[in-house]
């Protein structure tokens, strides 16, 4: 016959298993934010980085999106593109920089359903051109991203407005 005392061990032992499965099982909003830091990763850009890396980084990137994706609010770049098209697109933009960053702020995640998500962030772009031309542009964006075979990647991005300094 099970005791008081094994009852409520047993009970205890489930509620700390539920608790250690709960913070080490990511929730889909901290793997939508890993996502935008995978792709700060990927489109950031040292003054030394090896061909290699610059290739890697652009693979990087194609493997964040779907397929296809959209830009819109940047009229030399809007549009529909495949994955791989973007990811090269980006690869020659970051051409122009000797040094890059993107980082992103003030997320706000909003899980439309259990495949689909939004995200209205501040982004700023910051770099050094080749010709030593300082860039630092700060935008809001508002991205859409959907979970394909477990993984969120990004859909559409939306530019919102030019951020006033």
């Amino acid at each position: 016959m099970v005791t008081k005392t094994q009852l409520m061990a047993g009970i205890v032992l489930i509620v700390l298993l539920l608790m250690i499965v709960h913070r080490l099982l990511p929730d889909e909003k901290k793997k939508i934010r890993r996502q935008f830091d995978r792709l700060s990763e990927a489109v950031e850009k040292e003054a030394d980085e090896a061909p290699l890396a610059t290739a890697m980084k652009g693979r990087a990137i194609a493997e964040l999106l779907t397929n296809p994706c959209e830009l819109t609010g940047l009229p030399s770049l809007e549009g529909q593109y495949s994955s791989r098209e973007a990811a090269m697109i980006a690869s020659g933009l970051r051409n122009y920089f000797t040094t890059l960053s993107l980082s992103f702020y003030d997320l706000s995640i909003t899980l439309v359903d259990p495949q689909t998500a939004t995200v209205t962030l501040t982004a700023q772009l910051s770099g050094q051109g080749r010709g030593g031309r300082e860039a630092k542009e700060v935008r809001e964006v508002d991205c859409t991203l959907h979970k394909v075979e477990n993984t969120w990647l990004f859909n559409t991005c939306s530019v919102v407005e030019v951020m006033e300094k």
